[in-house]
């Protein structure tokens, strides 16, 4: 299942969405074997810029839920985290291409890929 560039358009209880639960709804519906793909904008990387992104997204009534290291590794409790981790996306598994935008900086978005035991 991939949810790629989603997450952070849904917000957590009590304020909003359940993403969590949501998204644990959907991994419980996989068979087993099956991989989660994830990426989330987070604000641990370039902390002003993620905040002048998401004030622009909710003036235009857009919700925007960027989230730290912490609360995206949430999403892969209970899976199998397979290499490389949680990482900033353009570090994931790099090709010369990526190596070329990690100099002009880092995205502000963690990616991980789990499997379901």
């Amino acid at each position: 299942m991939s949810l790629v560039a989603l997450t952070h358009y849904l917000g957590a209880e009590p304020d909003g969405d359940d993403v969590y639960g949501l998204v644990a709804k959907y991994v419980a519906a996989l068979a087993p074997g099956s991989h989660l793909i994830l990426s989330q904008v987070t604000p641990d990387l370039n902390p002003a810029a993620i905040d002048r992104a998401a004030e622009h997204f909710r003036r235009g009534g857009t919700p925007f839920h960027p989230r730290s290291l912490p609360e995206f590794s949430r999403f892969f409790d209970g899976l199998e985290l397979l290499g490389p981790g949680v990482i900033p996306v353009s570090g994931w598994r790099p090709g010369p291409e990526d190596v070329a935008a990690q100099a002009e900086g880092i995205v502000p978005v963690y990616a991980g890929v789990a499997r379901k035991v």
